[in-house]
């Protein structure tokens, strides 16, 4: 039998991140009136903004300020996007992050029926996208 017990740590320091306003932590009550903004989003023009990290509830959340105002934007679907194997997006996802000229000539092939520089722009982006999320595992917000 495998002993378990090598596994678990007897001293371990965490850190968790809580948000505030102000000196008060923001619950998840306060986090649903929160407004939605939508400056996340490929391919990631910051300017103008400060992110603060992200939220587990009920999807993934980034929060983040614009002019000393706070926002949350979904960032479920990217998450989602970059879970299903690059073989399987389709057209009508991909052109959500590579622009395609006279995308309607095509019907909604997969991403190895588009040509070769369509899927190296796609890529492209997914890499940045991937970038993206693993940063961001690094600044989860307890609520």
């Amino acid at each position: 039998m495998e002993d378990f017990k090598k596994y678990i740590s007897d001293v371990q320091t965490v850190t968790i991140s809580v948000a505030k306003m102000g000196n008060q932590k923001i619950t998840k009550s306060v986090f649903s009136q929160i407004p939605v903004g939508g400056r996340i989003r490929y391919p990631f023009k910051f300017d103008g903004i400060q992110i603060l990290g992200y939220v587990n509830e009920k999807g993934l959340w980034v929060l983040y300020t614009v002019d000393n105002r706070l926002y949350k934007c979904s960032i479920t679907h990217l998450a989602k996007v970059m879970n299903e194997p690059i073989e399987h997006h389709r057209l009508s996802t991909i052109e959500d992050y590579v622009s395609i000229e006279n995308s309607e000539l095509y019907s909604d092939p997969i991403f190895s029926e588009l040509p070769e520089n369509i899927q190296n722009a796609y890529r492209k982006a997914t890499d940045r996208i991937r970038l993206f999320l693993k940063t961001m595992q690094n600044y989860q917000i307890y609520l």
